[in-house]
């Protein structure tokens, strides 16, 4: 038994302890059993952790495999362990979706039962049936790069900053640059995680990491400051993390986990202080199933649910519908689909139609998260709850296997972490934009900065003698 898995045991141990105390002071059987579910969550997370790191005696948090799965996890427990600090109840700030239908334990636990855990399941035997046994990841000090790709990201990025500046300081774009604004804006996303990359690869530069100090600064302060998103934030936060972690400096078992805690409280936190619910940041008992990113995803999921019994009404039409569009039943696939062939509409604004606090209202700005969840909910098949998963575990692990082979390229290495950062997006949003995301917004770029590097090596090698 190495490390690792000496402390995952020990971890498990505690928390096995501390929920079976809970579930013996439990008041009713079904919150025994909301209990029950949440214990069945980490005996399965930290088994996965387990058989991930056997015969490994570091951590490598540059892990799609880790990534997803703590992902996944987080999103499915966040709400299991608010609900039990709040005594099993939901209170004022809980999301009013939910408060309509008074959710008690038992439908918590039984909406668990059908698709949260299936799913997680199936994900994890997919990522471990399609991903290669007992590899290791070594930090690799020979990454391939040049000063030719450098100097071609810093133009590129310099255009991108100008481009956008400017798009966003202009009145009445069309509708063209408006597109190229979205692309780009994506574009640039991925060029700050190749910067980040060549800062890690020059981290004994003392100016590089003053730099590089300056600018977690700055996006710390405008997310602070409401100046940027949340999104924004963590995403490069996490790029910034794991590629330290890679590049520079492994880190332990018991680090990574403090901070996982110490990104999620951070989370927690600036979602009470945007939502105006600051000053309940301190009280478990009311923070703990106060709307928030998590509760958003399962909101909308058993909002869903419930709906597809009581009858979907659609408030903007005064219809009743009967039969659910192929774009929202079908939406992960549809996600791949150019708009100029298909007719789609983005599952989040076509369910907010059929909420009845927001007839004749705007649409656009609400926030509710549509999440896998949903889809599953939608199609209410076991089997497909199944085979999503499954499915969805198998692409994370034909993708890991794919790293193994290209782990010295640094585009490699730039395409595996956007998978890391935007895998998040398999929960939040379903498998098919995670796919698209990586096709349609990762790809590209690293297309164009192969040809622009190339195209500006061959002007300047200098020219052989005769």
């Amino acid at each position: 038994m190495n490390t690792n898995q000496a402390y995952l045991r020990m971890a498990s141990l505690i928390t096995f302890c501390l929920i079976t105390i809970f579930i013996i002071l439990s008041p009713d059987n079904w919150s025994r059993l909301v209990l029950t579910i949440l214990l069945a969550y980490f005996a399965i997370y930290f088994l996965s952790l387990s058989s991930l790191l056997k015969n490994k005696n570091y951590f490598n948090i540059f892990d799609l495999r880790i990534i997803s799965i703590s992902v996944i996890f987080c999103y499915a427990v966040i709400p299991l362990i608010g609900y039990a600090f709040s005594e099993f109840q939901l209170n004022e700030f809980s999301d009013n979706r939910l408060n309509q239908y008074n959710l008690g334990s038992n439908e918590l636990s039984l909406f668990y039962l059908k698709f949260y855990l299936p799913f997680f399941l199936s994900f994890i035997f997919g990522i471990f049936l399609f991903g290669k046994k007992d590899l290791s990841i070594n930090i690799s000090l020979n990454v391939k790069h040049d000063i030719n790709l450098f100097i071609v990201l810093i133009l590129i990025l310099l255009f991108l900053n100008v481009f956008l500046n400017y798009v966003s300081n202009t009145q009445n774009v069309s509708l063209l640059l408006k597109q190229f604004n979205n692309v780009f804006g994506h574009f640039r996303r991925v060029g700050y995680f190749l910067l980040i990359i060549f800062i890690f690869l020059n981290w004994e530069n003392k100016l590089v990491r003053f730099l590089f100090f300056i600018y977690l600064f700055l996006i710390f302060y405008e997310v602070i400051n409401n100046l940027s998103s949340r999104t924004f934030f963590f995403k490069n936060i996490l790029a910034t993390c794991i590629l330290y972690c890679y590049l520079v400096r492994s880190i332990s078992i018991k680090v990574f986990f403090s901070i996982g805690l110490t990104l999620l409280l951070l989370a927690i936190f600036i979602g009470a202080k945007n939502n105006n619910m600051y000053e309940i940041f301190f009280s478990l008992n009311k923070i703990g199933v106060a709307s928030n990113e998590w509760w958003s995803l399962f909101g909308t999921a058993y909002d869903l649910y419930k709906l597809k019994f009581l009858g979907l009404y659609n408030y903007t039409t005064n219809t009743l519908t009967e039969v659910i569009p192929n774009y929202i039943r079908y939406n992960d696939f549809f996600y791949l689909i150019p708009q100029q062939f298909v007719t789609k509409v983005d599952p989040s604004l076509w369910y907010l139609n059929y909420i009845e606090a927001l007839d004749g209202k705007s649409k656009f700005g609400i926030g509710f998260t549509w999440g896998a969840i949903s889809t599953l909910v939608i199609w209410n098949n076991i089997l497909f709850t199944l085979a999503y998963g499954l499915f969805t575990g198998a692409i994370i692990g034909l993708i890991h296997n794919w790293f193994l082979r290209n782990k010295e390229s640094i585009y490699a290495i730039l395409i595996y972490t956007c998978c890391c950062v935007y895998c998040y997006g398999i929960i939040r949003v379903g498998t098919g934009y995670f796919i698209y995301e990586i096709i349609y917004r990762v790809l590209p770029f690293v297309f164009v900065l192969i040809i622009s590097s190339s195209i500006l090596k061959a002007l300047t090698y200098p020219k052989r003698s005769k």
